[in-house]
């Protein structure tokens, strides 16, 4: 089962480190790169579990002017965010109950935000996506692949353990499908674990239809 709270608990505290550690990652720069350049807009951008604001960092060197919008459930973490961005909108918030001023965006993203929500709330979560998205908004989601609740090891928390849930490609897709979006493009890349084990990180990319 995951335990919501207990993972709020320990990315607060180690904020800084996943910062330094896993924020300062280049494995999936490409990949946002890709996401940029292949949207039909992006003007704006909601960044759901947006941890340090890395990945709308990434986003903003390749387009400045872009309105960005972060949420995330750990004050420590919205507030590196903050300085990283300086310009932007940022709310503590469930990315199963997006709390932010209702709009439609041309960019949405949730890189490895899903890990922390049960296989059986996906649905729920494509359905929060979905009333902030619009015709030919893009959409970012990455993950891991399988299909069981696993502890990992956080490295950037003195190798503390955590319960995350592996996703099946299928089900995602399922659900993206569902809700009226197309995918656009999937991809997956090696990860590999402190311990040596290899993790299949999976990155999805849907248009709403």
């Amino acid at each position: 089962m995951i335990d919501r709270d207990n993972i709020i608990r320990l990315y607060s505290e180690h904020s800084s480190q996943f910062d330094e550690k896993i924020g300062s990652l280049k494995n999936y720069d490409e990949s946002y790169t890709y996401f940029l350049r292949n949207a039909k807009r992006n003007g704006n951008l909601l960044d759901l579990a947006c941890g340090p604001g890395n990945v709308s960092a990434f986003i903003r060197k390749l387009k400045p002017e872009i309105e960005i919008t972060c949420v995330d459930l750990s004050d420590n973490m919205l507030e590196i965010a903050k300085k990283k961005l300086v310009k932007g909108s940022f709310y503590k918030s469930d990315i199963l109950d997006i709390a932010v001023p209702e709009k439609k965006y041309d960019l949405i993203t949730c890189a490895f935000g899903i890990p922390y929500i049960e296989s059986s709330e996906v649905g729920k979560f494509v359905d929060e996506v979905t009333r902030f998205a619009k015709k030919d908004t893009a959409v970012y989601i990455s993950c891991m692949a399988g299909d069981e609740i696993a502890e990992d090891m956080m490295s950037f928390a003195e190798n503390k353990k955590l319960a995350v849930q592996r996703h099946k490609k299928e089900d995602i897709i399922e659900e993206f499908i569902k809700a009226g979006f197309t995918l656009a493009d999937y991809r997956s890349q090696d990860y590999h674990e402190p311990d040596g084990s290899i993790t299949t990180d999976m990155i999805f990319y849907f248009t709403k239809n």
